[in-house]
């Protein structure tokens, strides 16, 4: 028996939006619950008995016999069973249902005790063999599934009989391989996705969607097999063009096969693109903006902006990085819209002073980098010399800075003190007479022979030469 499930899907970036549920043919194919279900899967899809359920004349909860035959009607039917929302011994009495009754066993079919022996319960047949019927079932004292064999006939105390969920039996044959379409083969944004799928003795399916090799969606949801329900679901803003593949299982009770990939491709025809500003952040120059699209690499500018007394360190966006995220000339892959902040270091350079054979050398100073420094106005001495001024060597006989001056450079240095042997002057004075000597010059530690050239004063006799007009260290010419 060829079935043809539909599926309608819709294409959203972060979920799946589910419109609402629509009920899907069953194959005759039958699969039995030889093992526990999930106790999440039967508590869903609206389950009255979960997670409590209380009527006039009882209470009822997850694990109790209703609910696990209410969830496995559901997972037989593919559609919420309109059963008897009440306790087990009215189920079998309750017509309303629409579904056939009596006392034969069938695949699938609720098997029902109750009436006045007490015997209240219901299970599901599974399987039957030869004058036995496999059954499963849950209840308070054995868990929340338990199956066994019951003996045709023997049904024990309280057996009303049995209500026919549809007409099964049992495959052995595996489903074919399934067939999947899509309305089309490219999609744009917003655009919904319809796919149909179908495969051969299938009793249920799941629909798998793959990004690469990455699944981003399975329908049903994991851990189930049955896909009878419309679910529609769409991406709202993929920002470039992507290929995307529909991979679709088909089961029933004799095993699963897999369809061949259905591939489609969704999103605009122009990629997104970001901008990429830049922000000097305290300092000028910084480069004009740039426009990046989406999945590519984008080399940043190589233009660099400046700052007085700062090294450029990179781009960061944080304003208030010390270490940089990119730098100028490198690459950009992130795919958003950036505002990149210059990273800047503080750099200072230090400014020495050696005496060079003098004392009283100035404190260091602190320059910062493109600033002009004001060297410091202290002056050494050295006994014997004169101060000229600094020098980068230290055997300068002419300065370079002076005392006070400015300092451009942007490195660290040492001054060194320039000096010059102190010199005297030697004047002669004739004191009243005339013929005085001309000026002699004199350096420092070195002796001169004085002029011999002495003066003349009518009336007088020259005696010598003094330092003062009173006399007191006496110097002869040519001494």
């Amino acid at each position: 028996m060829k079935q043809t499930g539909k599926r309608l899907l819709a294409v959203l970036m972060t979920m799946a939006l589910m419109y609402g549920f629509m009920v899907a043919g069953f194959a005759a194919g039958f699969t039995p619950r030889l093992t526990a279900p999930n106790q999440a899967v039967y508590s869903a899809n609206g389950n009255p008995f979960s997670p409590t359920y209380t009527d006039a004349k009882g209470y009822y909860h997850a694990g109790n016999c209703t609910w696990y035959a209410w969830g496995r009607a559901r997972e037989i039917l593919g559609y919420n069973p309109p059963t008897y929302k009440g306790n087990a011994n009215g189920w079998y009495g309750y017509t309303s249902d629409g579904f056939a009754r009596g006392s034969t066993p069938k695949l699938g079919a609720i098997i029902c005790w109750g009436g006045d022996s007490g015997a209240n319960h219901v299970a599901v047949v599974e399987e039957i063999s030869g004058n036995r019927i496999h059954i499963s079932e849950s209840n308070y004292n054995q868990g929340y599934w338990h199956e066994q064999w019951l003996t045709m006939g023997s049904y024990g105390t309280g057996f009303q009989g049995f209500i026919y969920l549809g007409e099964y039996e049992t495959v052995s044959t595996p489903p074919g391989k399934p067939t999947v379409t899509t309305d089309k083969a490219d999609y744009q944004n917003n655009e919904r996705v319809r796919v149909n799928w179908s495969a051969s003795g299938a009793s249920s399916y799941k629909m798998s969607l793959y990004s690469g090799n990455t699944c981003i969606y399975e329908y049903p949801p994991s851990g189930t097999t049955s896909a009878t329900t419309n679910n529609p679901f769409y991406w709202s803003d993929r920002v470039v063009k992507e290929t995307y593949k529909i991979i679709v299982t088909a089961y029933n009770a004799a095993g699963q096969t897999t369809s061949d990939a259905r591939y489609f491709t969704y999103g605009p025809n122009t990629p997104a693109s970001y901008t990429i500003t830049y922000d000097a952040n305290g300092g000028t120059g910084a480069p004009a903006s740039q426009t990046k699209t989406h999945g590519t690499t984008l080399t940043l500018r190589t233009a660099i902006p400046t700052n007085q007394g700062y090294d450029f360190l990179g781009w960061s966006t944080s304003s208030t990085a010390t270490t940089p995220t990119y730098f100028a000339g490198g690459n950009y892959s992130v795919n958003a819209n950036a505002r990149l902040y210059a990273v800047w270091y503080a750099r200072t350079y230090t400014v020495s002073y050696n005496a060079n054979g003098g004392t009283g050398v100035p404190s260091p100073q602190t320059k910062n980098k493109d600033a002009t420094l004001t060297l410091s106005s202290v002056k050494p001495t050295r006994t014997g010399y004169d101060f000229l001024g600094w020098s980068t060597s230290s055997t300068a006989t002419t300065p370079l800075y002076y005392a006070g001056g400015n300092y451009y450079a942007n490195a660290n240095v040492t001054l060194y003190a320039v000096w010059k042997i102190t010199s005297y002057t030697v004047y002669y004075d004739a004191n009243g007479g005339t013929g005085a000597p001309a000026n002699q010059a004199k350096t420092q530690g070195t002796g001169i022979y004085l002029s011999p050239i002495m003066p003349t004063r009518d009336g007088y006799v020259f005696l010598g030469w003094y330092d003062s007009f009173s006399p007191s260290t006496k110097y002869q010419p040519g001494v």
